[in-house]
């Protein structure tokens, strides 16, 4: 290396500076593989030419389920090829809003991968047509899941040179399993376009992913140097050295994807080297495993540690099945705890908008934090999603409707949407709406209040965020740690029991 070079790594190695490692699960045949990317190809042939590097024996919620524990936020899941959706959505539920997902994905599936727990979701053959990009498609995208949703894959190679013609030094977007060149090259214009579409890109150096032979270092400093937005490249590192120089090279700002290399996926690179690496670079991610301290005593205090959907699927993962039985529920309209349902209908209540939300937009807005005439928590959830992001027309909108399913629609209209900033707030908005509406009515505060001491769980396999992702009556819902979703709707539910309780003890 160059003494430059030295020097921008040491003064790149400081914490809380640098680059991310964003891991990956790559699928094909349904199974956890590594592949040198310029092998894959399209049509009969195609699996005859592929080149493996490694074939897992474990499943994509193994990979995933590792990642949630070392607190590695970002990563993508790829499907090559058919027959891989299964397994996809198997690592999704394995970790709600911890990982993205790619490979075939357009505007009539793509929130099918969201609701299953994917952050994002990742695209390139939909948005990059016949040799070209087609801003139509791209806009399609947005209007599905928002442009705070959508990474844009920009995989890309150089052409090979013709007889007689000087070679092209650009680097041109790949599509159909990274075999047909666009003529869209990647450079800073292109860059500050896409960039107004969509929340991240992904970049894989296509000649060099799989191979172990080294970064491009071009294609590297061009993303740290130009792109305006988070970018992740993937492609060549097989080294801690390699690791450094994406850093240097990529001035901190460009994150990293290791496969073939580390030692998970069958190579010499330690997967807990490069953990570890990451947590220099961003100690918080080392925090989250602490973060496991249950939360519905109500005698921890809230403010210590700001819980998230994250932390939660990290508290259960760490509680062992309990003595009391899980009380698991489902249903808005069947059974004895359809009041714990957000669906729920009951008489009108005012509910006050958290501080969290009440964002400059929202006070500029002259709107009064206290709303009237909330008849279900799934509405006082919503109109804190559209305040928190600033969207008062759809905040309005949401206030006008009378139906919870056309509530949730118009809460997915959000724009502009930012994951990270709702991952910030979401369990204090369920918190609040939770608790305001049983303190409200009487009758339902005492089915809760009997409840304890109860572990509450929304279970239904449809919702991994805030259910446990398993149906009610099946014996998984017993172990917290066999859970595939965060629950918080239950962890909800539990701290208003916790504070419901301790206001009744004062009384």
């Amino acid at each position: 290396l160059t003494s430059f070079r030295r020097r921008t790594m040491a003064a790149m190695a400081e914490p809380g500076r640098g680059l991310a490692f964003r891991p990956c699960i790559d699928l094909h045949d349904g199974k956890v593989k590594q592949i040198v990317g310029s092998t894959l190809s399209t049509g009969a042939a195609a699996e005859a030419g592929v080149v493996e590097n490694f074939v897992s024996g474990d499943p994509p919620a193994y990979f995933a389920e590792l990642y949630r524990k070392d607190g590695l936020r970002g990563g993508h899941v790829i499907m090559l090829g058919k027959g891989n959706e299964a397994a996809a959505l198997a690592a999704l539920s394995a970790w709600p809003g911890g990982l993205q997902v790619g490979g075939g994905v357009t505007p009539s599936n793509a929130m099918k991968y969201i609701d299953a727990g994917a952050s994002h979701v990742i695209v390139t053959s939909f948005v990059f047509r016949d040799g070209k990009i087609s801003f139509e498609n791209l806009d399609a995208l947005v209007a599905a899941v928002g442009k705070d949703r959508l990474v844009l894959d920009l995989s890309c190679r150089r052409k090979p040179p013709k007889d007689g013609e000087a070679v092209d030094e650009a680097f041109y977007v790949v599509t159909d399993r990274w075999q047909k060149f666009t003529d869209f090259a990647v450079t800073p214009e292109n860059l500050a376009v896409l960039a107004n579409y969509c929340s991240e890109f992904l970049v894989h150096g296509v000649d060099v992913e799989g191979m172990q032979c080294g970064i491009l270092e071009d294609l590297v400093g061009l993303l740290g140097q130009h792109s305006p937005i988070p970018v992740t490249y993937a492609g060549g590192a097989r080294s801690m050295e390699d690791v450094e120089l994406v850093n240097a090279l990529g001035a901190g700002k460009v994150d990293l994807t290791i496969g073939s290399a580390l030692d998970i996926f069958g190579g010499d690179l330690s997967y807990a080297q490069v953990v570890e690496y990451h947590r220099r670079n961003h100690p918080s991610a080392a925090a989250v495993e602490e973060q496991a301290t249950p939360r519905s005593d109500a005698r921890t205090s809230r403010e210590v540690l700001p819980v998230t959907a994250e932390s939660l699927g990290v508290q259960w993962a760490s509680t062992p099945a309990p003595k009391t039985p899980v009380l698991g529920f489902y249903s808005h309209t069947k059974g004895e705890y359809t009041a714990f349902s957000n669906f729920y209908e009951h008489s009108p209540i005012d509910f006050t908008i958290p501080d969290c939300c009440r964002t400059a937009a929202f006070v500029a807005s002259g709107r009064s934090p206290m709303v009237s005439g909330i008849t279900y928590a799934e509405k006082s959830i919503m109109l804190c999603k559209a305040a928190v992001m600033g969207d008062m027309a759809t905040f309005d909108a949401i206030l006008a409707s009378r139906e919870p399913r056309k509530t949730k629609a118009l809460g997915r209209q959000v724009t502009p949407f930012n994951q990270d900033t709702w991952d910030k707030v979401v369990c204090t908005v369920a918190r609040e709406a939770v608790t305001q509406k049983f303190r409200a009515h009487s009758s339902i505060k005492r089915v809760l209040l009997n409840t304890a001491p109860a572990i509450l769980a929304e279970a239904t396999r449809n919702d991994r965020v805030w259910g446990i992702g398993i149906d009610v009556g099946k014996s998984q819902v017993q172990d917290p740690t066999q859970w595939r979703g965060t629950n918080i709707l239950g962890w909800a539910l539990m701290e208003a029991r916790a504070i419901l309780a301790k206001e009744e003890e004062a009384a």
